[in-house]
C-alpha cells in the first residue's frame, strides 16, 4: 500500500493482484489509494496557499514607513495651505487670521476632505491658544494640533488628560484647604 501511493512501485500491480482475489477488495484498495493522493494534495496545497498568502502581505515595517510617509505628506500639505491663511508673512497665525481660514469655503472644504471639520473656530482657535500659551499660533503649532484632532482620541491621550485633570483637582483641593484653614 505504501509503495503504491508514494509512488514505489505503480498501484495498477497491486490492484491486477487484488482483482484476481475476487469480491470487492480491489476496489477498497483502490479508494484508499485515492483517498490518499487526494488527502495529500490537499495538504500540499493548503501549505502552498498559506505560504503564498503570507508573502503576499507587505510587512509590518514597510506598512508603518507607508503610514509615516502618508503622515509626512499630510502635514506638508496642510502646512502649505494654512501659510495662504498668513497674510503677514510672520510664521504665526492670529484670530482674524484663523477665522479667515474657517470662513472661506474653498479652504474649509479641503479641510473637510483631509477629515478636519472646523465647526466653532472660536473654541478651536482658543484651545490652540491655551496649549500654545500665546496669542499668536506658529504654523507648526497649529500643524501639528489639527492633525492631532483629525485622529480618534488614543488611549494615551484620554490617560493624559485625565491625569492632568487629576493632579489640577489636587491643587484646587489644595488651594480650597488653605482658604478654609
Amino acid at each position: 500500500y505504501y509503495k503504491a501511493t508514494c509512488g514505489g512501485t505503480g498501484w495498477g500491480t497491486y490492484f491486477e493482484a487484488l482483482r484476481r482475489t475476487g469480491g470487492v477488495n480491489h476496489w477498497m484498495f483502490l479508494l484508499a489509494v485515492a483517498f490518499t493522493q487526494i488527502a495529500v494534495f490537499n495538504i500540499m496545497t493548503g501549505v502552498f496557499v498559506e505560504n503564498a498568502f503570507k508573502n503576499a502581505q507587505p510587512d509590518r515595517q514597510a506598512m508603518a514607513l507607508e503610514q509615516r510617509r502618508k503622515q509626512a505628506n499630510e502635514a506638508d500639505e496642510l502646512h502649505a495651505l494654512l501659510s495662504t491663511v498668513d497674510v503677514d508673512g510672520t510664521g504665526t497665525v492670529s484670530f482674524s487670521e484663523f477665522l479667515q481660514l474657517a470662513d472661506d469655503p474653498r479652504l474649509h472644504s479641503i479641510l473637510e476632505v483631509m477629515g478636519l471639520d472646523i465647526k466653532d473656530a472660536r473654541l478651536v482657535h482658543d484651545m490652540l491658544q491655551k496649549a500654545a500659551r500665546c496669542n499668536e499660533v506658529s504654523l507648526e503649532f497649529l500643524t501639528d494640533s489639527l492633525l492631532r484632532m483629525k485622529c480618534p482620541a488614543l488611549s494615551v491621550d484620554l490617560q493624559a488628560l485625565m491625569y492632568k485633570t487629576a493632579v489640577l483637582q489636587e491643587r484646587v483641593d489644595a488651594m480650597n484647604d488653605r482658604s478654609i484653614g
